[in-house]
């Protein structure tokens, strides 16, 4: 199986889902169920097969196949626990077109055309903003952030095609080579909402269902960070370039994006000190870590960079989903109306304590391991101290919420947030088996917001099970670095003159040979 299969039935749920929103329930089940068969679509296609598609071709990986495993079980988790909180109709369906457009983006040849990929499956995952008509704010938020897409993705594509050139790698020189690594780092920094775009991911972070923000904010802006990291090494490390300034530049931002998102919640105001900043501020910390790892150009950074993709994904989904559990328990996002919270439901305290370990990492984890890597590898000393003052930072707020929960005891939890048995009066008099069905559905009933706590600490706990070694996701996947690309050199004419980039140099979509390059090593 290829990921063709993977494409098909992610594509024609989604349009099925679509097609049926004047039923919801019919919409719902193709949504759900497209959902579960992405998963088994993803666990049965095969490491290395590739395919043809529309005259162009996919390949296959073990990591573009463990990708979508975990980023389908991550958006059937994600649509579980917004059912029983906060729902939103479209959310299964933009969650298919995502899928889909991660499998074209991760496995396309032409880097122009995978990243034009990742650019429209964002497009397709504000489906999840949808809004009424009369909500004018959503229409607005959606359009703004479309043009963020848009702007990113031209940028990036414009980038790639002048990266890759029309008959293969071109040959750069210093200039040239630079201008083309630092657009395509501000199109990751602008879709990943990296210090100063960061305010679109405010806005939607207030916006969006909290289940739909691992989608729109995690999920869908890695594509493009993926993207360019695979080409930024196959074609940019084969050139004898020197991108030394580059390389400080971009990790100067990264640095002092980590640094800002650790500030931006502490010292708030009560009226904006609530869990939607905590969430918000750290999607823009990890923008930092990710535009650390694109500016390393360095081939030991590149398991770490990818492997912490896998966790991004879905550390989020956990976070929001212990966040909507919350806020659901509670009623209100506010910080300081959170008192006795962990005493109240210790099951969501242990459920975000695991989401935590799995973003920001815990030592010993795979996850903490990877985002070592990327700091250590990606600075020079002053600005690592930057960005390890950052990833401190970023257990403040956790640290505070956990405080607030455990320092005094609460009220006990509203009846409907409650794991409960029901015992109704009228006891069946037949012992039939559908009476005593019937009998026993209406006996053990779990509310909704107890059902998306119990998700939230299987979501939780089940990334800290991937990021236990020595089987994590790094070794699962099997990430090893792509080979870089040889060193394009001139090729003589009949004429005397030379074309460049005809010899030595791969096409733009193919792995060079292993004699022409061979595969670095994981602890080169």
């Amino acid at each position: 199986m290829d990921v063709r299969l993977f494409l098909s039935v992610s594509v024609g749920f989604a349009a099925l889902a679509l097609v049926s929103r004047g039923n919801p329930r019919l919409s719902l089940a193709f949504g759900f169920g497209g959902l579960v068969a992405c998963v088994g679509a993803a666990l049965i296609m095969a490491d290395t097969a590739s395919a043809d598609l529309l005259g162009g071709s996919l390949a296959g990986t073990p990591y573009l196949r463990w990708f979508l495993v975990v980023a389908s079980l991550a958006g059937l988790a994600a649509c579980l626990v917004a059912l029983a909180t906060r729902w939103q109709r479209d959310l299964p369906a933009a969650t298919l077109a995502a899928l889909a457009g991660s499998g074209l983006a991760l496995s396309i040849d032409a880097l122009p055309v995978a990243l034009l990929a990742a650019t429209g499956a964002g497009a397709l995952g504000l489906i999840s903003l949808a809004a009424p008509r009369s909500d004018s704010s959503a229409s607005r938020l959606m359009l703004r952030y479309l043009q963020g897409i848009a702007v990113a993705g031209a940028l990036a594509a414009v980038a790639a095609a002048w990266l890759v050139g029309p008959s293969g790698p071109l040959v750069y020189d210093t200039v040239a080579g630079g201008a083309t690594a630092l657009a395509m780092s501000l199109a990751v920094a602008l879709r990943l909402g990296a210090v100063p775009f960061h305010g679109p991911t405010a806005r939607v972070v207030r916006t969006a269902v909290p289940l739909g923000i691992p989608l729109l904010l995690a999920l869908l802006p890695v594509l493009v960070f993926l993207v360019a990291l695979t080409w930024s090494h196959r074609v940019l490390l084969g050139q004898a370039l020197d991108l030394g300034t580059i390389r400080t530049l971009i990790a100067i931002v990264g640095a002092g994006t980590l640094l800002v998102g650790g500030l931006g919640t502490l010292g708030r105001p009560p009226e904006t000190d609530d869990l939607d900043h905590i969430v918000s501020y750290g999607i823009v910390q990890d923008a930092g870590l990710f535009l650390l790892a694109f500016g390393a150009f360095d081939p030991s950074v590149w398991e770490s960079a990818r492997v912490w993709s896998l966790y991004f994904v879905v550390s989020k989904v956990g976070l929001t989903a212990c966040v909507a559990a919350l806020i659901a328990i509670r009623g209100t996002a506010s910080i300081e109306a959170l008192e006795g919270w962990a005493r109240s439901s210790p099951v969501l305290a242990i459920a975000l304590l695991a989401a935590v370990a799995t973003g920001l990492g815990l030592p010993g984890l795979d996850s903490f391991d990877a985002r070592l890597g990327i700091v250590q590898s990606a600075a020079a000393r002053p600005v690592r101290w930057l960005a390890y003052a950052g990833w401190l930072l970023a257990y403040v707020p956790f640290v505070r919420l956990w405080w607030i929960g455990l320092r005094t005891s609460a009220a006990p939890l509203p009846v409907a947030a409650r794991l409960r048995l029901r015992r109704p009066s009228d006891r069946p008099s037949r012992r039939d088996v559908r009476t005593l069905a019937a009998y026993t559905l209406a006996t053990a009933q779990l509310s909704r917001v107890a059902i998306a706590v119990v998700l939230a600490l299987i979501v939780g706990l089940g990334g800290v099970v991937l990021a236990l070694p020595p089987n994590g996701l790094g070794e699962a996947a099997g990430v090893l670095p792509e080979p870089v690309m040889p060193v394009a050199t001139p090729t003589p004419l009949p004429g005397g003159s030379a074309r460049p980039g005809a010899s030595g140099t791969a096409p733009s979509g193919a792995s060079p040979t292993p004699s022409a390059a061979p595969v670095t090593s994981p602890s080169s």
